[in-house]
């Protein structure tokens, strides 16, 4: 089927590359024909990171000296330290009836996750938590993919705009079938005036995840994809409660120094612009109640 994407398990020895203009390997070909596929730039580039040949150093090549090149280096790096066969992952797709492409190849313990089973079970979570999807894949997910969440109901207005300037807190996934990215969940702040959001929250393990697709079983990354959605949801919310927290104290400081102001200039005593612009500054305050420069408080 045309689209049709496949994950197999190969021995790096049984991969044989040919002396075409495009570059073309054959999969399993130790005691049988194997699979031919088209190689992607992103395919070859792993292919050299697996057997230490320079990229950069290949595609200057001819195709027969490259052929030459990568099979050699296949031979010479097909066991590893303990002496065992040295297996890789091989990502390919059926791009038309006789063409299949290869879009990955990745080391053996690659995990191989299924990306539409772990959307589905986003799919699932968002409709529990009704949340709304303002930045996503556009048409059908190929490579990676890049998926931003917000909750309607942490929207609070920040902003100092006359626009509808809102924040809400949210959820950022990342992920990618053919190893550029590890899987990756964030809580996020989320600004709709900004075409970029302008508010993110930091990728690591404290706030989210962060899971190579390495020496885990899938079964393992489902459970902490869903543990990881339940923790960034709720830190999304933290997150502009936060903001909101902030936002009050430091507005509440403005008016207490407007206060300060009314209450010498009511006393009578004497203070002049300057150091009250000083005071303004050394408490973080934007000057407020600043008159002329003859003026004194």
């Amino acid at each position: 089927m045309r689209g049709g994407s496949t994950m197999r398990s190969f021995p790096l020895d049984s991969l044989e590359m040919h002396d075409t203009r495009q570059p073309v390997i054959t999969y399993g070909k130790n005691g049988g024909p194997g699979h031919k596929a088209a190689i992607s730039d992103h395919a070859l580039r792993q292919l050299c990171s697996n057997v230490y040949i320079p990229y950069n150093f290949l595609t200057k090549m001819s195709p027969e000296l490259r052929a030459r090149t990568v099979n050699e280096f296949i031979e010479k790096n097909a066991v590893d330290k303990q002496g065992d066969r040295k297996m890789v992952m091989v990502r390919m797709r059926k791009e038309e009836e006789d063409l299949v492409v290869t879009r990955a190849i990745l080391p053996g313990e690659y995990t191989p996750v299924s990306h539409l089973h772990l959307l589905d079970i986003a799919t699932d979570l968002i409709n529990e938590y009704r949340l709304h999807v303002v930045a996503g894949q556009d048409g059908p997910i190929k490579d990676s993919w890049n998926i931003r969440l917000i909750d309607s109901t942490t929207a609070s207005e920040l902003g100092t705009t006359e626009n509808s300037d809102k924040t809400y807190g949210g959820i950022e996934i990342v992920g990618s079938e053919v190893g550029d990215t590890n899987l990756m969940m964030a809580p996020i702040s989320w600004q709709l005036i900004c075409s970029n959001g302008l508010h993110r929250w930091k990728r690591d393990n404290n706030a989210g995840v962060n899971l190579p697709y390495r020496g885990l079983r899938e079964a393992q990354v489902r459970r902490t994809f869903m543990n990881a959605f339940e923790n960034c949801f709720e830190l999304g919310r933290q997150i502009v409660e936060s903001m909101a927290k902030s936002q009050k104290i430091f507005h509440t400081k403005e008016e207490a120094f407007v206060a300060i102001r009314r209450i010498l200039i009511s006393s009578g005593l004497y203070i002049s612009k300057r150091n009250y612009v000083q005071a303004c500054q050394r408490f973080d305050v934007h000057n407020v109640g600043v008159g002329s420069d003859e003026e004194h408080y």
